[in-house]
């Protein structure tokens, strides 16, 4: 939160949740749901404003580790955050 209230290039914030395949698809969408909303409830309590944020929710689409063990479920159920900064403006360069 701390970084996002300092820099000044910040453009957006996407918050995707993700989950594991143990239920069904529309449980884990809204489970993916509610878990990317408290990270953004929990930015915006440390002074993120919420017009920075997009939420974004997977349910078990884009699973970084197989489901097939307790290990791989559990790197599936998480929340991403991706800054997406302005552009940076060509410096001027000084000719003689």
């Amino acid at each position: 939160a701390d970084y996002l209230l300092r820099a000044e290039d910040v453009e957006r914030l996407y918050i995707d949740g993700h989950t594991d395949d143990t239920h069904t698809s529309a449980y884990n969408v809204e489970l993916s749901r509610k878990r990317a909303e408290a990270v953004a409830d929990y930015l915006a309590g440390k002074g993120v404003s919420r017009n920075l944020v997009t939420i974004r929710f997977h349910g078990e689409r884009y699973p970084v580790k197989p489901n097939t063990s307790v290990a791989g479920k559990s790197y599936n159920r998480r929340v991403t955050l991706r800054v997406e900064r302005v552009p940076a403006r060509p410096e001027r360069i000084a000719t003689r």
